[in-house]
């Protein structure tokens, strides 16, 4: 469709992120899984404290729910390092926004 026909103005995106939406599918994670959650990085705030930007693959994840990191597979006997999932926060320019608990999802979605 071009922007022609469809009505939109010069340099309007909605046309493509609306095809976007149409034929791209949904994450394919299991929202009843164990949680798999793949970090692309790693930030620090001196008012929050440590921070892992990343993606749900498959699971919940909820504010203040016990995590286990496993960055390599354990040895026999060895225990995950384990923590607690702080403030969940969907970074969308230009403001973040807090979420509630949280599952695979579009980029798009809105909590």
């Amino acid at each position: 469709m071009s922007v022609a026909k469809s009505g939109a103005q010069e340099g309007d995106m909605r046309p493509l992120f609306d095809t976007f939406l149409a034929h791209v599918p949904a994450p394919a994670g299991a929202i009843d899984a164990p949680l798999q959650f793949q970090v692309s990085a790693l930030d620090y705030s001196s008012y929050v404290g440590r921070l892992g930007v990343g993606r749900i693959r498959r699971g919940s994840l909820a504010p203040g729910q016990e995590v286990a990191l496993l960055n390599h597979p354990l040895p026999a006997g060895e225990n995950p390092l384990r923590g607690r999932a702080g403030q969940l926060i969907l970074f969308q320019r230009p403001n973040p926004l807090p979420l509630r608990p949280t599952r695979p999802r579009r980029c798009s979605t809105h909590p």
